[in-house]
């Protein structure tokens, strides 16, 4: 009974992970620890035709490059990676950033991961992004750092999008 039971928590969750399609949009050093940012670009919503919301995670670099690739899921995910690869995929990151080809395989293994790959984030964030105003605002955060938890589920208050930023970035990938 508990394997059945297993089974069907199982399934539920691959059927989660289906549901999103975490796509790379930045990066940053924190605490000396290297984070890769993601946006999911299943759950954007938009509120009007220049507002929009959307969830966003970030992993440790390191915790990505840990990835098991020979067995287990980490072997559907080196398999899932090396389809995009050989299909031709390009991450929506490089529409906005210039990157070497090497570079693209790698972002692409690193959405793969944030997509399959169960691994913890450090940082959960929905952001409300208007696009004529060029503002950002937090609507939910959830941070975790040194083992201490930071969450906040009020709205932040609109903030302009400073150049160079993960954030700019992000608005540069989803805003029309």
């Amino acid at each position: 009974m508990r394997h059945l039971l297993f089974i069907a928590l199982m399934g539920a969750t691959s059927a989660q992970a289906a549901d999103v399609d975490w796509k790379l949009y930045g990066g940053a050093t924190i605490d000396q620890k290297a984070e890769v940012c993601f946006y999911d670009a299943n759950g954007v919503t938009w509120k009007s035709d220049k507002l929009f919301r959307v969830w966003t995670k970030c992993l440790l670099r390191a915790d990505i490059l840990k990835v098991d690739t020979k067995k287990g899921p980490g072997k559907a995910i080196i398999d899932e990676s090396a389809k995009r690869v050989a299909h031709h995929y390009v991450p929506p990151i490089a529409t906005v950033e210039n990157a070497v080809a090497d570079l693209l395989v790698d972002y692409t293994f690193f959405e793969v991961v944030a997509d399959l790959g169960n691994l913890e984030p450090t940082g959960r964030m929905l952001y409300e992004i208007d696009c004529s105003e060029d503002k950002v605002r937090w609507l939910s955060l959830f941070i975790q750092r040194n083992g201490a938890q930071y969450n906040k589920n009020t709205p932040g208050d609109w903030e302009y999008i400073a150049p160079e930023t993960n954030v700019a970035r992000l608005a540069k990938l989803l805003c029309p």
